[in-house]
């Protein structure tokens, strides 16, 4: 109340000065609302990457997922997942190990702030080291329901991709909303 009042003394104050001729000079607002003066946004471009070597089974880390199906493992090595500087797209490897112990193998893009991936890559690590480079093929929506919690809760914070320390410590069970935010 103090404040208010304060604020309505200081006005009523200066109201006689400016009368004695002073002009108070007003900002008339664009009349363009497209704002030509503020540039477009650059369109999203994809950067080229090449495709690591499949990562040791011995560096694999599991993933935590409710929505995986019962009976299967996804494991990743989160030293070795690649952010994209000027993109911003997560690439990695993903493997799906079931309880038979079959695993495959996929080098796969996800763009955090539109929720799609991309499959760059196969293998099949049993069967020994080599990659099978898929063609080019469009970005596709999220909609199996593990690809979905595994970007939302792992790979991706807000929309933003997650840096490799971050996944980790997502992976540990660690809280890292400020961690992440503070290492961009």
């Amino acid at each position: 109340m103090k404040t208010l009042l304060v604020a309505a003394l200081c006005l009523v104050l200066n109201l006689p000065a400016l009368g004695q001729g002073d002009v108070l000079e007003t900002i008339a607002p664009s009349s363009d609302p497209t704002r030509d003066d503020v540039p477009e946004p650059a369109p999203w471009v994809e950067e080229m990457s090449e495709i690591p070597a499949l990562p040791a089974e011995a560096d694999w880390e599991k993933v935590d997922l409710v929505e995986l199906q019962e009976g299967f493992d996804l494991l990743l090595v989160p030293d070795q997942v690649q952010v994209g500087k000027s993109d911003g797209v997560s690439r990695l490897w993903l493997i799906m190990r079931s309880a038979r112990g079959s695993i495959n193998a996929t080098f796969e893009g996800y763009r955090c702030a539109t929720g799609d991936y991309r499959v760059y890559a196969y293998a099949s690590p049993r069967r020994g080291t080599q990659i099978r480079r898929l063609p080019p093929s469009e970005w596709r929506p999220t909609r199996q329901r593990y690809r979905k919690e595994f970007m939302q809760s792992t790979l991706c914070n807000l929309g933003v991709a997650r840096s490799p320390a971050s996944i980790r410590a997502v992976m540990r069970g660690v809280d890292d909303s400020i961690f992440d935010l503070l290492s961009r």
